[in-house]
């Protein structure tokens, strides 16, 4: 006895083509699904980009112009400390007392308008 086996035939065959354009049709529209979440994202991406891009130039402008207005208030700070009078015999003494760089002592004395005594107070609190 052989084992062989005999296919099924409907009297109409058309159902199980039916039944196969069914699983092709929604085999494509869970691929068309897919397709059209893509094309959203990548349309979604493109807009952020757009957004991002003028965020980021406003952004950046407003980094420079902070970044001006520091470099002017530091500028304008140096040229009133240098207009400041110091001693160099105050200086010597915070050098060697504090073991300090002298430009630190020299800037703090200049901060403090000279004061020694407001100087070292404030260089030991530091």
């Amino acid at each position: 006895m052989s084992d062989s086996v005999t296919p099924v035939v409907n009297e109409n065959g058309s159902d199980d083509e039916k039944d196969e354009e069914q699983v092709t049709s929604t085999n494509q529209k869970k691929e068309d699904a897919k397709v059209e979440k893509e094309l959203d994202r990548v349309t979604d991406r493109v807009d952020d980009e757009e957004m991002g891009a003028e965020s980021i130039g406003n952004a950046l402008s407003a980094i420079n112009d902070k970044r001006h207005l520091d470099e002017s208030k530091r500028k304008a700070e140096q040229a009133a400390l240098a207009n400041v009078k110091i001693r160099k015999e105050d200086v010597d003494f915070i050098v060697q007392e504090l073991e300090l760089p002298r430009s630190k002592a020299e800037k703090t004395l200049r901060q403090h308008h000279g004061d020694v005594l407001a100087t070292l107070k404030a260089l030991v609190n530091a």
